[in-house]
């Protein structure tokens, strides 16, 4: 269908896939749901793995256009087209969070003001992307991976700015997500690893984990990420 629009096809595919699975969205979302178009999403990068499917895609599709010509037409389009379906609709994996509620008053002072602070953190809202009011807002919740316990983390922490300097005082472990496998769904025992952590265990890995790939990021690093409590909490009880 439509084979001289292939590559326009296929262009725009990537741009609205990549657009809408990315927290850039999140202002369309917000203009839906107040315009009350009720709308939700999930940024899950592993969602971009779908991606991976496409170049074997466009090259089967050009493939088959050339074999209609022809006036030959094979079954296994079925097939090839099934999967790349289903890669698009399936690639967001199972995810469990265990209800940690583990408080800390630990206390971290980083040699950078909260304007370069921020500036190191992506935002999980984009909506969070806003300095003006995080400069003033002290309660912000944070995200980090931790490969131990395979746990995307969800931190409650209080961040100040003093002669120009950044303090975090952790407040409270909210949550550790787990990601499971597409058909086996999340491991029982990697979330009771992750409800297992010990205050002190987790105030480490948040040392090594947030405060360690903020100042020294590496290759195999993962995104961290925040939101403003108050824009988050906002945007949560809209969607309740």
């Amino acid at each position: 269908m439509f084979p001289k629009y292939t590559r326009i096809i296929y262009g725009l595919t990537i741009l609205i896939f990549g657009y809408w699975n990315s927290s850039i969205s999140q202002g369309l979302i917000n203009f839906l749901n107040n315009s009350a178009i009720h709308v939700g999403r999930t940024v899950d990068p592993t969602d971009f793995l779908a991606f991976s499917v496409m170049p074997f895609s466009f090259i089967y599709f050009k493939s088959q256009i050339a074999r209609l010509r022809r006036r030959i037409i094979i079954p296994t389009g079925t097939v090839i087209g099934a999967v790349a379906v289903f890669s698009f609709v399936a690639t967001t994996l199972p995810k469990q969070s265990a209800e940690l509620g583990i408080g800390s008053n630990k206390t971290y002072t980083l040699e950078l003001d909260k304007t370069e602070f921020f500036g190191k953190l992506q935002p999980g809202y984009l909506l969070s992307d806003t300095i003006e009011l995080n400069l003033v807002d002290s309660l912000f919740y944070l995200y980090y991976y931790v490969p131990d316990i395979r746990a995307d983390m969800f931190v409650l922490a209080n961040i100040t700015e003093q002669d120009d300097k950044t303090i975090i005082r952790l407040d409270n472990f909210l949550t550790g997500s787990v990601t499971g496998s597409l058909f086996s769904g999340v491991d029982e025992d990697d979330l009771r690893a992750v409800e297992k952590v010990n205050k002190s265990e987790h105030e480490e890995f948040f040392q090594k984990y947030f405060i360690g790939q903020l100042l020294k990021p590496t290759n195999e690093s993962r995104g961290l990420y925040y939101n403003n409590k108050n824009i988050y909490d906002e945007i949560q009880r809209r969607y309740e």
